[in-house]
């Protein structure tokens, strides 16, 4: 489990590498936060961003804390996601913008989401020049247990998914999530000022 816990850690820390690449076209509100499989949209005013985010990895690592020969066992987990964000400047001009990513847990016990992680990185960019960067969720932790006498029972949380904006002096040019349900909290501003970012019981 050691093992596994260093690897999740260095993938933390490697975080955010740019590197260059394509990408798409800027959205003008946060209304228009998509689910992972929506592309398209128009520049709005004088920024104009292309915004693609890709889920390259879950990471799910285990450790069987107890068990029994009749069969009762607990098991801890520590899962972790690693997505891939493209952004590209659609202007004829440089400019510079903010990227922002979040990452949704959902608690076992109680449904409930919340803001598990998170970050932001500033980028200028050239006319049209494209930028590539990963970003690494921190580990979120859960266990389940099985006993003769208690049946099953969940404590912590799962990953829900991820949202990710593109602004320019405070505007959302463009946002992206792994769900429809996620894109709404941007829209709603959930995503900032309603999600707790501690776990819920």
């Amino acid at each position: 489990m050691n093992a596994e816990r260093s690897r999740v850690e260095r993938l933390h820390a490697r975080a955010w590498a740019w590197l260059t690449a394509v990408a798409v076209l800027a959205l003008g509100d946060a209304a228009a936060c998509r689910g992972a499989d929506a592309y398209g949209g128009a520049p709005a005013g004088k920024h104009a961003a292309y915004l693609r985010v890709q889920r390259l990895l879950t990471r799910t690592g285990g450790n069987t804390a107890w068990w029994t020969t009749w069969g009762s066992h607990e098991r801890d987990y520590n899962r972790v996601v690693v997505i891939e964000i493209e952004v590209r400047n659609m202007q004829t001009y440089e400019d510079r913008f903010e990227v922002e990513w979040y990452f949704i847990g959902k608690a076992l016990r109680s449904g409930k989401l919340w803001l598990f992680d998170k970050g932001k990185r500033p980028i200028r960019l050239g006319a049209g020049q494209t930028v590539k960067g990963r970003a690494a969720s921190r580990p979120l932790a859960a266990a389940e247990r099985d006993t003769v006498w208690y049946g099953h029972q969940s404590v912590g949380s799962k990953i829900e998914g991820y949202v990710v904006l593109v602004r320019a002096r405070g505007q959302i040019l463009a946002c992206e999530s792994s769900a429809p349900h996620l894109g709404q909290l941007a829209k709603s501003r959930a995503l900032t000022y309603s999600l707790s970012p501690t776990e819920p019981r």
